[in-house]
């Protein structure tokens, strides 16, 4: 079991700080048993995810702060959700496709910003932190909806604007905590410094190079510290999301049918029954666009 442990740890360190594409690329190299196949893919791929994603939220970013929609705790919700997908993009897609997917395109030039001291650190922490914050967002934006659509009686203390900044600052604030732990635990280090030097494992490009990756010291704590991450970021998300939905959807339902009875819908109730469907849209890509990554990890 020890060896077993050892080894599921090697392959976590190696892996979890790559984005979805890059594990998709390397199950495609394992199917259909060609590894240039799935970096190509990678490679050629990410940019255009990258840019469109970009443009998407920071549309959106500038449509919820918009004078008419800013007054509204949904438009601060969903504008927090542009800016922190916004981050994830840059530090989760942009910097590892710099490193590992341009040398693929152009070889030869390959960006090297996370494999230098400090830097490692800062770009682990952000990358952890901006994906922590886009996930509970979501959940935090869920619950507010919830209660907007379910529990009446406590929509006038819940979903205002100053509850949201409370909401959204908690957030923030449990997102720090919870990924101060990665640069704490990771460091620079040449694949002599991590497997030894006899061991016929390639971490980076050659003995000398550095690496940025989990210090061996605290393989075992980084391990377990991944773990509880990514269960706190794809399982405990995907259950409360898809739980809240469902009681959101089951109320929409008996709403609509009232509504067409009494053939009667106030401006207030449109507005909020429209960013409740919005929410439904979020919610439900974030799940479906989210469990293949959850099941390949």
């Amino acid at each position: 079991w020890e060896d077993v442990i050892n080894n599921c740890m090697t392959y976590n360190n190696a892996t979890l700080d790559v984005g979805a594409l890059q594990n998709f690329s390397n199950q495609t190299d394992i199917m259909i048993g060609n590894p240039d196949s799935g970096r190509k893919f990678y490679a050629y791929l990410t940019p255009f995810i990258f840019v469109i994603g970009l443009c998407g939220n920071l549309i959106s970013l500038r449509v919820f702060t918009a004078r008419n929609l800013r007054k509204l705790s949904a438009s601060l919700y969903l504008a927090a959700i542009s800016l922190s997908d916004s981050f994830v993009l840059v530090f989760y897609v942009l910097f590892p496709w710099l490193s590992k997917g341009l040398p693929v395109i152009a070889p030869g030039y390959r960006v090297r910003m996370m494999d230098t001291e400090r830097v490692c650190e800062a770009l682990l922490f952000f990358t952890y932190l901006c994906r922590f914050v886009s996930v509970w967002l979501i959940v935090t934006f869920t619950v507010e909806r919830y209660i907007a659509a379910c529990r009446p009686l406590q929509r006038r203390v819940i979903c205002t604007k100053a509850f949201g900044q409370k909401a959204i600052a908690f957030t923030c604030l449990i997102g720090c905590c919870f990924s101060l732990y990665k640069p704490l635990v990771s460091g620079v280090f040449t694949r002599e410094e991590l497997v030894g030097p006899n061991s016929s494992t390639t971490i980076g490009g050659s003995e000398t190079e550095g690496t940025c990756t989990a210090k061996p010291e605290y393989r075992r704590v980084n391990f377990i510290m991944d773990i509880m991450y990514g269960l706190t970021t794809t399982a405990i998300p995907f259950i409360v999301i898809s739980i809240f939905n469902l009681l959101i959807v089951r109320t929409l339902i008996r709403r609509d049918a009232t509504i067409k009875k009494l053939k009667v819908m106030f401006k207030d109730s449109r507005i909020r029954w429209e960013f409740t469907i919005m929410l439904l849209v979020v919610s439900s890509c974030y799940v479906c666009l989210n469990l293949p990554y959850f099941v390949l990890w």
